[in-house]
């Protein structure tokens, strides 16, 4: 399955369109507004992940994005990531004063143990805050990513895609760690001449020296810092996106409210006939029409009727969708127009993906 490949599948949805690097441009401009550049840039990829645990393939809209909401998505997540990182914090300090009360020798060994043993469950709670990041986007509510419980129960339903997450981020962190790297390595180079004439030059040459290096070091950090919010909004939209591929396989179509218990799994034979089915909606459509053929009016009817009611029962996936792609209302409308009595929310989607995919095309 294309979703087990987190990172290949993510890098796929954010280069999929023309000018993709188009909206990590505009983040990176957003980035030097205070506050509200931040949240809106966080809110943009919950609301990219949010559509893409619903089981659409989309690429981050280009035009006509909905500041507004994504600001208030941004607030949501800080709000939950506020809460859960302060309380693994205190816990984390909690510990580490009680490794001070052990014997020296032992309280030393012990530390060093629990440095390391603190650093992996970062990396893992890391994910962990992006799964309820996701969460909150999906249901509009920032109470929904402290349902631990349901975190948890996703978790153990598939730990081995969990840690396939987690290694997305790790290697994310590697890329902007490099980064720094890099920049730190020439901002040091440029004070190597003020340290040589300070070495064996006299005072006012240190002084002509140091203040020609601070002035090219400030031009350095200020192009650095944009490099790095560039490459910090990619890696997190990638993060993200595959948060929002994993928690796909859940079933979010059949979500309830935040506290119900996460749906059984679906047979595998019923997966397969609702994939074939959905391509057998969208897969006959036309150049000149794209609708597929041999659906009537009465069906297409009574199947949006059942199709909108079991949406509007678990989220409003419409808002999203509108964030992130101006055609799919459009696309939407002719899924829905044309699908059987019997279709589920699952095979609609992924006609409106086929659809999508034959529009690019």
């Amino acid at each position: 399955m294309d979703e087990e490949k987190y990172f290949s599948h993510s890098w796929a949805l954010l280069t999929r369109d023309k000018g993709w690097i188009k909206p990590l441009l505009v983040m990176t401009c957003a980035s030097l507004v205070p506050i509200a550049g931040a949240l809106g840039n966080f809110g943009y990829g919950l609301e990219w992940a949010r559509l893409t645990a619903w089981g659409v393939d989309a690429a981050p809209k280009q035009k006509n994005v909905n500041v507004g909401k994504c600001i208030a998505s941004g607030w949501r997540g800080f709000l939950v990531g506020l809460g859960l990182t302060v309380a693994f914090s205190l816990i984390g300090s909690f510990l580490s004063v009680l490794i001070g009360f052990l014997p020296e020798v032992l309280s030393v060994l012990v530390g060093l143990l629990f440095m390391v043993v603190y650093f992996c469950v970062s990396l893992v709670f890391a994910t962990f805050l992006n799964v309820a990041y996701v969460r909150a986007a999906i249901y509009e509510r920032a109470g929904a990513g402290y349902r631990l419980d349901r975190i948890i129960d996703m978790i153990k339903r598939d730990v081995r895609g969990f840690l396939k997450v987690t290694v997305v981020y790790l290697l994310c962190q590697l890329v902007l760690s490099v980064v720094v790297f890099f920049f730190g390595a020439i901002l040091a180079m440029m004070f190597v001449p003020a340290f040589v004439a300070g070495v064996y030059g006299d005072e006012s040459a240190l002084l002509g020296v140091l203040a020609g290096s601070m002035v090219w070091a400030f031009i350095l950090v200020c192009i650095g810092g944009l490099v790095l919010s560039f490459f910090s909004n990619a890696c997190n939209l990638i993060c993200l996106t595959a948060t929002g591929l994993w928690i796909r396989q859940f079933d979010v179509q059949r979500w309830g409210r935040s506290e119900d218990p996460l749906p059984e799994p679906r047979p595998a034979s019923e997966r397969a006939y609702n994939a074939q089915a959905s391509q057998r909606n969208s897969g006959a459509a036309e150049r000149q029409n794209p609708r597929p053929v041999g659906m009537n009016s009465n069906a297409g009817a009574s199947a949006r009727e059942n199709a909108s009611e079991e949406v509007r029962e678990n989220t409003a996936v419409e808002t999203t969708a509108d964030i992130f792609t101006s055609d799919y209302d459009q696309l939407r409308s002719v899924a829905l127009d044309d699908a059987p009595e019997d279709a589920s929310t699952e095979s609609l989607l992924a006609a409106i993906n086929n659809l999508t995919d034959e529009e690019d095309e």
